[in-house]
């Protein structure tokens, strides 16, 4: 047998629930769940059926309440137009009329008049404060009209004419003056919904009397003058988006008002009477309950009229595709003017992007019109400005390149020399940056004038780079979103996309990469007119080093070519000049010191000689070693050790084979007077000997004088196959040293083995001194 769930009404609180077994609580709980259920589903339905009725009363009480506001209305106007002070005006009047003759038939004339001139009076002040509010032109047309109707029923009148007529004549003509341009600018005011533009063209007709043709071409008239206006007006990107927002309302506008909206604006002018217009009486300051009985029948009869004449949808494409390429026309004038002055890239490709989406979201809309030739236009008018912009861009490297390098005279060699940095200070406090980067400026030899350079560069390359990264943001704008749009539903619509992703980004790339190309070869072209002088030949050749580097960086980014050619001549040649230039410089103090040296006849030290038969010299004499030394110390100290590449060191030790062997040539054909004689090439000329036998040198002192001659020729051999090995260029030609070495070699007689010992002799020392010398010794040892 089921148990029976209790009944909850009979429960004092909710713990009464829980005093049955855990099965009657189920069941309690399915019970009570179920009659929430029905209760829900009762409720549901009772609302639901009543809410029809509650909506029906609730629009009741709002009908009700107009109603009442209507009566309390009415009976406030009955209130006021029946008090005391009413009446007695009223009173006041009708014995000003019997005084003035105006009663009755003879004064019926007179009032009608009056009457007229009164409405002709509110017709032009309340004509004149529609215009002020910026109300409907419409309207102001129909008051001006029927104030026209009004002032010829006056004039033609046979009574007295008031006297404030001519100004009332004057004021009509004013207004009709003001109302024109008021149209004029209604037509033009942004947002404008249809139907206040349809009245404004209305009015239009009205006061003008033109047919559908003439106001379809007034209208792209006006709006093509504001177009220029606001071309002309400095307002910048704004103007731009002004222009085109009106170039997109007016192609909207004109195929939603013409033909068929416009001609049934038109078809309601003519459909009753203008002082039946609701219009005209909803206005009350014309009082035309109280003076309207006075006007001329004529003048109540009139109905507006209008050229009704037919306005095909072919007249309005051709005049819109005539106005559209026009139109056209402006805002590509627009977009050079708005771009011309603008010096930012990132400006420019921004109101790129953002005119160029608007005019593809317009040839979207209207296919037509806005052609992909159009869009290819209005994209080349900012490529121009963009293709100046980097041909300024990168012309800023040679401005910017040509004031520090100058004109006037070198500056003054600076050190290289690091070890000068040990006596100035440097704040650590933050690492050793700053330490380390006056290390490197000073091992680069880069002084003021070399920082200023670079710091050109460096600033020129950054906006060159700065420059490409912007062209490759062209290659990667997705047009469909910027202008919300799908080119592939658009005529010339792919050849649009790779016009603007593809063609342009390359044009400006190609102008940007030639410009540069030309920058580059004028300052190379600037620092060969320098090249000829000796003391900027380091700065120039540090300069150049700097400009190769840049190409190099250059070529990876923006694709120049990386070998340095120039417009004359091999980049080389420049090199090579400069590297003459830095070794003339270098060997200016060395020679002339050696120069010195060679004029002194000192006897070499043979006791440091090889103890073989015969004995020879293992190291170079003093005045060699002081000239190698020197070399060394003026390349590294007046030059720079950062200068010396292998092609310059190998261009020095070409020049100071040439000028050793003068030098050697020099001292052996030099005249030194010995004792009372002349030796000439290291014999004794006898013509100048002295006859006296007392002063005459004996055999054995002649014998010793030979003897330390041929020491000394000995020592010049040893030093002359040295500076060979030092300097043996690998180059095409003969060696400049082998003719004065043969030229000792067979003076001396010597021996195929003394002389290959003193090679051996010579190639041995070199090795044990060369990283003494170690600029000299930048090539293979």
């Amino acid at each position: 047998m089921a148990v029976q769930p209790p009944d909850p009404r009979t429960f004092n609180s909710w713990e009464d629930a829980f005093q049955y077994p855990l099965p009657v609580v189920r069941k309690l709980e399915q019970q009570l769940r179920k009659n929430l259920d029905e209760n829900r589903s009762k409720l549901r339905s009772l609302v639901g059926a009543s809410y029809r009725d509650l909506l029906g009363t609730a629009e009741r009480i709002v009908e009700m309440d107009e109603r009442m506001r209507g009566v309390e209305g009415a009976l406030s106007g009955i209130a006021r137009g029946c008090n005391v002070r009413v009446l007695e005006r009223k009173g006041e009047g009708l014995a000003l009329l019997r005084r003035k003759g105006l009663e009755g038939e003879v004064g019926e004339g007179r009032r009608r008049v009056m009457a007229q001139t009164k409405i002709l009076q509110s017709t032009l002040t309340t004509a004149g404060r529609i215009m002020k509010e910026k109300g409907d032109a419409l309207v102001v047309a129909k008051l001006l009209v029927l104030a026209r109707l009004l002032l010829k029923s006056v004039s033609e009148s046979t009574e007295s004419l008031p006297d404030i007529l001519e100004e009332l004549r004057r004021r009509l003509a004013v207004l009709r003056k003001k109302l024109g341009s008021y149209i004029d600018r209604s037509l033009v005011r942004p947002r404008t919904e249809k139907a206040s533009l349809v009245n404004t063209l209305a009015a239009f007709t009205m006061i003008s009397s033109a047919g559908p043709k003439e106001v379809l071409h007034h209208l792209l008239q006006v709006r093509c003058e504001q177009m220029e206006h606001v071309r002309e007006s400095p307002t910048g990107d704004d103007a731009l988006t002004k222009m085109l927002e009106l170039y997109k309302h007016t192609l909207t506008d004109i195929r939603a008002l013409f033909p068929r909206l416009y001609a049934d604006s038109l078809a309601q002018l003519g459909k009753v009477p203008l002082m039946q217009d609701e219009q005209i009486r909803s206005l009350y300051h014309l009082n035309l309950d109280v003076y309207g009985i006075w006007v001329d029948e004529a003048v109540r009869a009139f109905t507006p009229w209008v050229r009704h004449e037919q306005l095909l949808v072919s007249d309005v494409q051709d005049a819109l595709v005539a106005w559209s390429r026009q139109a056209h026309e402006c805002v590509v004038m627009a977009v050079k003017e708005s771009v011309r002055a603008e010096t930012d890239v990132k400006a420019v490709l921004g109101l790129r992007k953002k005119v160029l989406a608007r005019y593809l979201a317009l040839g979207s809309s209207f296919p037509q019109f806005i052609t992909g030739r159009a869009v290819t236009e209005v994209s080349g008018a900012f490529m121009e400005q963009l293709c100046v912009l980097a041909k300024q861009c990168a012309s800023s490297g040679d401005e910017s390149l040509e004031a520090p390098i100058g004109t006037g005279p070198p500056e003054a060699a600076t050190g290289t020399d690091i070890w000068g940095l040990a006596v100035e200070d440097f704040d650590l406090s933050n690492g050793a940056s700053s330490f380390r980067e006056a290390i490197i400026q000073r091992r680069n030899g880069r002084d003021t004038r070399l920082r200023a350079i670079r710091n050109s560069l460096s600033k020129w390359e950054q906006n060159l780079l700065a420059f490409q990264a912007e062209i490759q943001q062209m290659r990667s704008v997705k047009w469909e979103d910027e202008a919300d749009i799908d080119l592939d539903d658009i005529p010339d619509g792919e050849s649009m996309r790779v016009a603007m992703c593809k063609d342009d980004p390359d044009l400006l790339h190609s102008t940007l990469r030639s410009a540069v190309e030309a920058a580059l070869t004028r300052v190379t072209e600037h620092i060969r007119a320098r090249s000829e002088s000796y003391g900027e030949a380091a700065l120039l050749l540090r300069l150049l080093r700097d400009l190769h580097e840049r190409r190099q960086s250059l070529a990876t980014h923006i694709g120049l070519s990386s070998d340095d050619k120039t417009a004359d001549g091999d980049h080389d040649d420049l090199i090579a000049t400069l590297h003459n230039n830095i070794v003339k410089t270098a060997m200016v103090l060395p020679l002339v010191r050696l120069s010195q040296d060679l004029k002194r006849k000192h006897r070499p030290p043979t006791v440091l000689w090889d103890a073989g038969t015969p004995p020879l010299p293992v190291q170079p004499s003093p005045a060699t070693f002081r000239f190698l030394t020197k070399l060394c110390k003026a390349m590294a100290d007046e030059v720079g050790v950062d200068v010396w590449s292998p092609d310059a060191v190998l261009s020095l030790r070409r020049t100071v084979e040439r000028a050793g062997s003068e030098q050697e040539k020099k001292g052996e054909e030099e005249e030194v007077e010995v004792e009372g004689k002349a030796v000439i090439n290291g014999h004794h000329d006898d013509s100048h000997a002295s006859h006296e036998g007392d002063h005459a040198p004996s055999d054995e002192s002649a014998g010793a004088k030979d003897a330390s001659e041929r020491e000394r020729n000995v020592q010049h051999l040893f030093d002359a196959i040295y500076l060979q090995i030092i300097f043996l260029s690998q180059g095409k030609g003969k060696d400049p040293l082998s003719v004065p070495i043969d030229g000792l070699r067979q003076e001396l007689e010597v021996e195929d083995a003394s002389f290959e010992r003193l090679k051996k002799s010579a190639g041995e020392y070199w090795k044990r001194t060369y990283l003494l010398f170690g600029l000299l010794a930048r090539t293979a040892v």
